[in-house]
């Protein structure tokens, strides 16, 4: 058995380009992302009452938080443009000493800002594949 190598969470980050902007390398406190598909349960004549799923709609989800930083504000209107209902591409890097990166097409559902009396500004993004097409290639994104 192979021994396991973890992966520090500091050294993975986020890279984001809007379009028609520049890319941006995103300094966050956290990032996940969830792969779903809405399987779609079936029955018939033939399955003597019990169900069966077969696979739907694969989708991604995502959701990051960063501290507001004020040479680079995320509402900003050209770069990063990290507004709800804006297009780019997300790259999300899973491991610090290889080339293994995550980048999908993808569209802002949601932007929120937190203010702490004892914390710093953040705000936290959650948005979903923009081209459902991109799912099919959903497992082949490591190198």
């Amino acid at each position: 058995m192979a021994a396991i190598v973890p992966v520090a969470g500091h050294s993975l980050g986020i890279s984001y380009t809007p379009s028609g902007g520049g890319a941006t390398t995103l300094k966050v406190e956290n990032w996940s992302y969830t792969e779903k598909n809405g399987n779609i349960v079936v029955t018939h004549t033939g399955t003597a009452g019990l169900a069966a799923r077969i696979a739907g709609i694969t989708d991604l989800e995502f959701t990051f938080t960063a501290s507001v930083d004020t040479s680079l504000y995320p509402w900003a209107t050209t770069t990063p443009l990290l507004r709800a209902g804006a297009k780019g591409t997300i790259s999300f890097t899973v491991n610090s000493t290889g080339p293994d990166v995550m980048a999908f097409t993808v569209i802002l559902e949601e932007v929120t800002l937190d203010s702490r009396v004892d914390g710093n500004l953040k705000y936290t993004v959650r948005g979903h594949l923009d081209n459902l097409a991109e799912a099919a290639t959903l497992t082949t994104y490591a190198t």
